[in-house]
């Protein structure tokens, strides 16, 4: 059966190329793209049986690819305590206290994305903080940039962490994420996390996702992704959009164990799915500049003598790139601070002369020089960052500007900087918030000329760069005919605090907004 989508305007690659006008329809078989072209073009090429989707007058783009993003965490989150609109230390104490009313004493109490950078007093929450307002349950909260927590004394005591160890409660990187894995809920259960998520993800019209995978959560997306085989019909799919797992460097072991099949553009069936692909590794270089643990070249303006830190040793960081890259595997080096991206870069320019084809990414890169753009473009690399970080810390007053002072501030993410000079560049949401489009706005009025985009330009970033990051160029992030037919249609455009209307994969409207 074919589909005619038709009465909007659709944005094809000449399009938003600026080359010309918006196309009238476009016409989908067996979830691919037919044909695109006017509406009495392509009237006459359907037949009785086919179907006739109407797009309300609205804005088709390309499906939105989400470069970085944690799809469990952020299915998580929807259940847990969320403390991201709390305002003040106080507010957020006052959410836990009332939250341990809801649940028996002595049960967990977890929560996220508390902010203490836009509380007046600016400082993280304790170990102290938390015993007066739940003292009788254990409880771990989760910064907002997945770089700290915070614990109070009954749960370090029931996890057996000496509190003298870390006395106001507070953990970052390594001795975080030891935590954070003994906390990890069952594989149900994060099943069901999934499963929430993409439904959030389908709402915020994005059709593919670069997930960030921890060990104990790839066997729940294979599980899912293998019952997903057998449904006839998209709507009956455990895992109803596209996916291309990054699986962290300590999970890379079990995907050569499971002899998982990895995406090669040289490949053929059934090496390769359309659904689920497996090629990136990810690396921590350092941290977040909200923990400290960014790593700078210079201190940090509001703790000297602090410079942040390494988060895998400079050696074993190498040798782990050096592994994955010998077997195919594309390196995602999460680095953020300009003394990390010097040293993801120094290493990238001792392996990739030799093995040009694996476009090396840098996730984030947050804080390059005009010089560090211009080696990773000569390197074939790709920038895998996140416009949203600018809306939510980079504003002037802002939590970047308290951290690093008013001229380092000024320099980060210098988006309009990455694509003048013709890096390759993808955007992702990091869950901060999950919407491209907010992240598309924070790149077209950033506070900082070497960050503002242009609308087609952020548009591109979050379709077209997201495919070409993960080796998908040739069917997908772009209207083109051949490719899958994946939209998102909105509204109105970017630039003008559109909605979602529908978002489309092969073909299939996966979410449709309520109102429709």
């Amino acid at each position: 059966m074919k589909r005619l989508f038709i009465g909007g305007q659709v944005f094809t690659t000449e399009c938003l190329q600026g080359k010309r006008p918006p196309a009238e329809a476009v016409l989908v078989e067996d979830g691919k793209i037919l044909a695109i072209g006017s509406a009495s073009d392509l009237r006459p090429l359907v037949q009785h049986g086919d179907a006739l989707v109407d797009l309300q007058g609205g804005y088709l783009y390309p499906g939105f690819v989400d470069a970085h993003t944690h799809l469990t965490g952020y299915g998580a989150s929807l259940r847990e305590l969320l403390l991201s609109s709390c305002n003040t230390r106080q507010e957020a104490l006052n959410a836990v206290r009332a939250y341990c009313q809801t649940i028996p004493e002595g049960e967990w109490v977890t929560g996220r994305r508390w902010d203490e950078s836009r509380w007046q007093e600016h400082q993280y929450l304790t170990r102290q903080d938390l015993d007066s307002a739940a003292p009788k349950h254990p409880v771990f909260l989760l910064r907002i940039d997945g770089h700290l927590g915070v614990l109070n004394s009954l749960a370090l005591h029931t996890l057996g962490i000496p509190s003298d160890k870390f006395p106001d409660g507070i953990l970052k990187e390594r001795a975080l994420d030891e935590v954070r894995n003994r906390l990890r809920p069952s594989p149900l259960q994060r099943g069901k996390d999934i499963q929430r998520g993409v439904q959030e993800a389908l709402k915020s019209g994005v059709t593919t996702i670069h997930e960030i995978t921890s060990p104990e959560d790839l066997p729940v997306y294979l599980c899912l992704w293998e019952k997903s085989q057998k449904a006839e019909e998209i709507q009956a799919r455990e895992l109803k959009i596209r996916l291309y797992l990054i699986p962290v460097w300590e999970g890379w072991q079990e995907v050569q164990r499971l002899q998982i099949r990895v995406y090669n553009p040289e490949s053929t069936a059934p090496r390769f799915d359309p659904w689920l692909s497996i090629r990136g590794v990810k690396f921590f270089a350092d941290g977040s500049v909200g923990a400290h643990t960014a790593l700078l070249s210079e201190d940090y303006s509001d703790l000297p003598g602090s410079r942040g830190e390494h988060y895998l040793p400079p050696d074993e960081l190498e040798q782990g790139i050096r592994q994955v890259t010998a077997s195919g595997f594309q390196p995602c080096v999460h680095a953020i601070g300009d003394a990390a991206i010097e040293q993801v870069l120094q290493i990238y320019e001792r392996i990739f002369p030799r093995t040009p084809t694996s476009r090396p990414r840098i996730e984030h890169f947050e804080m390059p020089s005009l010089n560090h753009i211009q080696r990773l473009k000569n390197l074939g690399g790709i920038a895998s960052v996140q416009p949203n970080f600018i809306g939510e810390w980079g504003l002037p007053g802002g939590m970047y500007e308290e951290r690093l002072g008013k001229e380092r501030m000024s320099r980060m993410n210098p988006l309009w900087e990455i694509q003048h000079q013709g890096l390759q560049m993808c955007f992702g949401s990091d869950m901060m918030p999950f919407s491209p489009l907010y992240g598309i706005r924070c790149a077209l009025y950033a506070p900082f000329r070497s960050q503002q985009m242009k609308e087609r330009e952020a548009i591109l970033a979050y379709t077209a760069s997201g495919a070409y990051a993960s080796f998908r160029e040739h069917d997908l992030g772009s209207i083109e005919p051949g490719k899958w037919a994946d939209f998102t249609l909105l509204n109105q455009p970017p630039s003008e605090m559109p909605r979602v209307l529908m978002t489309i994969i092969a073909g299939e409207i996966l979410y449709t907004a309520s109102d429709l």
